[in-house]
């Protein structure tokens, strides 16, 4: 039961962060998002794994307030996977953020909490591309 609660306050937590970041791409521009996708291993604790990541996507955020990551859950589908994820109007600006992050010397400590709860030869990671759509999540709709 505890951990139901524990996903679903997550899952929640996660749905008004990507409606927050969502509202991003609606300001008339192009911009560009970032995704990593995190298969947890059969015996992993999902609370774990998401603690791993949140560690993870806190340390990225204080140390390079820009980078604005976020993680989201599925809500159907393969249920034990975590996606890390960031929204950017260049891919220049994020790419050397990165390359940044991944240089660092803490970044070898995350990389092995990541280990223990996830498949690391099963990442993937995508670029998508978020046209102007005129869009906005983050007010309401007037009829």
């Amino acid at each position: 039961m505890i951990k139901i609660i524990s996903i679903s306050i997550v899952t929640v937590s996660v749905l008004f962060s990507s409606l927050v970041f969502a509202g991003g791409h609606s300001k008339g521009k192009t911009n560009y998002m970032w995704t990593r996708t995190f298969i947890m291993k059969p015996d992993a604790p999902t609370s774990a794994a998401t603690k791993a990541i949140a560690d993870l996507i806190n340390w990225v955020n204080k140390g390079w307030p820009e980078a604005n990551a976020a993680m989201a859950m599925p809500m159907g589908g393969n249920i034990r996977r975590v996606k890390m994820f960031y929204i950017s109007d260049t891919v220049d600006g994020r790419i050397n953020t990165r390359s940044q992050v991944f240089a660092h010397k803490d970044f070898p400590k995350y990389g092995q909490a990541l280990g223990k709860y996830f498949d690391v030869s099963n990442i993937q990671d995508e670029w998508w591309i978020l046209p102007p759509q005129g869009i906005s999540y983050s007010k309401p709709i007037k009829n």
